[in-house]
């Protein structure tokens, strides 16, 4: 975060920091500087303008943007006018649901899981993937079925 300027700035460098744009020689023309072009190029070497024009930045975008607070708030008041249509009304409250966390899914795992890392497959998994692959799935009668629900593997059918 740019610092705090620990001095004062002139009416025309104030007047430069509050026309700023992005437009440094168009800012300096505005402040009243005769050569507005070599006037903004020295002005930017200022470290304190600098940091001036960088907080005046930061301040201007985050007053643009809502917070996440705002955003809540914006949302509840949606869900909360009965004047608002009650498809609005509902989209707010599933969104006011969805930032809260309300929808998350929690599931108990229990058994074992088998961890593979890179290139160590059992066999059978192995050939199972090379059929899938290779497109050779289903030929013969050969389904590809699971193995018993706790070890997670699928496995070719015997």
């Amino acid at each position: 975060m740019p610092k705090k300027s620990p001095r004062k700035f002139t009416a025309k460098q104030t007047a430069f920091i509050e026309a700023w744009d992005g437009n440094a020689t168009k800012a300096a023309k505005a402040a009243g500087y005769c050569n507005p072009r070599q006037s903004a190029y020295d002005l930017l070497q200022n470290p304190y303008i600098s940091d001036a024009i960088k907080n005046r930045e930061a301040l201007r975008v985050t007053e643009k943007v809502m917070t996440e607070n705002e955003i809540r708030e914006f949302w509840t008041q949606v869900a909360r006018d009965t004047g608002q249509d009650i498809k609005d009304r509902l989209t707010a409250c599933k969104l006011l649901a969805k930032a809260k966390g309300m929808f998350i899914q929690k599931v108990e795992h229990t058994g074992d899981v088998d961890h593979y890392h890179h290139g160590e497959l059992p066999e059978a998994v192995s050939a199972m993937l090379d059929k899938i692959i290779s497109g050779r799935g289903d030929e013969e009668g050969q389904g590809l079925h699971p193995l018993p629900h706790h070890s997670g593997v699928a496995r070719e059918a015997a």
